[in-house]
């Protein structure tokens, strides 16, 4: 096959769209000359040095001083031919739906334990308290959802419901304290749907103070 070989820019292929920059251009003299005399004078970087942290110093050694011949290349004696795609042994493969199907199952639920826990570039300690990860899993935003259906969306003590225009904030409320009742936090029968409105009247709202507590003893 005879193959044709263009000079730069030439190519009637190349750039179908919108030929970019100077690509396949070239400066003429005058315009070369105009830039040289602009540059001629241009002090915008006299005078002005590194910072003492950056700059070169004469009595730094630098850190490759006197290894000379004694670095090599990681690619040095390999010839291309054993580097090439052609070498790989999936070169011009598919993985069948069976693999690509156990490929997936077998990294499903599965971090990689060098990005998780102490290993993750963000660790900070374990910070995250253990009520906040259940309140983000997906089991707490099925039972959520559980309730809202239950309850038809809409509040069971006022009947809020959002529609009209209006939009109602609704809250999925454990009756027995989330924190009290662990056993009972995905519990349907345990919740129930309040506006926030009627949420911030329960005894469960938040985390209550002495001086709420006290409140609702004498009530």
């Amino acid at each position: 096959m005879l193959k044709i070989k263009y000079k730069r820019g030439k190519n009637p292929n190349s750039h179908k769209h919108k030929p970019t920059g100077m690509l396949g251009q070239f400066h003429t003299e005058e315009t070369k000359n105009k830039m040289s005399k602009y540059r001629i004078g241009n002090t915008w970087s006299k005078g002005k040095h590194n910072s003492p942290e950056t700059e070169f110093k004469k009595s730094f050694t630098p850190w490759n001083k006197g290894t000379k011949g004694l670095m090599k290349s990681w690619n040095k004696g390999i010839k291309w031919d054993a580097m090439s795609r052609e070498k790989h042994p999936m070169w011009g493969k598919k993985h069948s739906e069976a693999t690509l199907k156990k490929m997936s199952d077998a990294k499903k639920n599965k971090p990689a334990p060098w990005k998780s826990g102490e290993n993750c570039p963000w660790w900070k300690g374990g910070v995250s308290p253990i009520n906040r990860k259940i309140r983000t899993s997906l089991v707490y935003k099925l039972w959520r959802t559980s309730v809202f259906e239950r309850d038809g969306y809409a509040c069971i003590w006022c009947g809020a419901k959002s529609g009209n225009g209006k939009a109602v904030v609704l809250n999925a409320d454990h009756i027995k304290r989330f924190s009290d009742y662990p056993e009972l936090r995905f519990a349907i029968d345990n919740g129930r749907t309040l506006c926030e409105p009627c949420h911030k009247t329960t005894e469960t709202w938040g985390r209550p103070s002495l001086v709420k507590k006290l409140i609702l003893e004498t009530k």
